[in-house]
């Protein structure tokens, strides 16, 4: 040790302090983190997929994307699939990218 520093190899340092904060009781963090942050965005995957309404295939999604890519709109849930409306062609609507964002995730327009 010279002048309060460690002279260790990157892994013996990270092996070093792990063991450290883990002595003093600090949360050790890592891969618990990702495992939980990929377990939130697993569920929200999960909650999009069951979203889908059956009556309408991607097919005919396509072109309502197409038209608002063409005159630069977006495609916009009415009922916000956050508070329990369908990505169903019924459920969607072109906005500008203004109104947009000031609608959020609020009901109607």
């Amino acid at each position: 040790m010279r002048d309060g520093h460690l002279n260790l190899c990157r892994v013996c340092r990270n092996v070093y302090v792990s063991e450290y904060r883990k002595r003093k009781g600090w949360k050790v963090r890592g891969w618990d983190t990702h495992a939980k942050q990929n377990e939130r965005a697993a569920k929200r995957r999960a909650r999009m997929r069951s979203q889908i309404c059956l009556c309408c295939v991607s097919k005919d999604l396509i072109p309502l994307y197409e038209k608002a890519r063409i005159q630069n709109l977006e495609v916009d849930h009415i009922i916000p699939i956050s508070r329990g409306g369908l990505h169903c062609k019924k459920n969607l609507q072109l906005l500008s990218i203004e109104e947009n964002r000031h609608k959020f995730n609020h009901i109607g327009y």
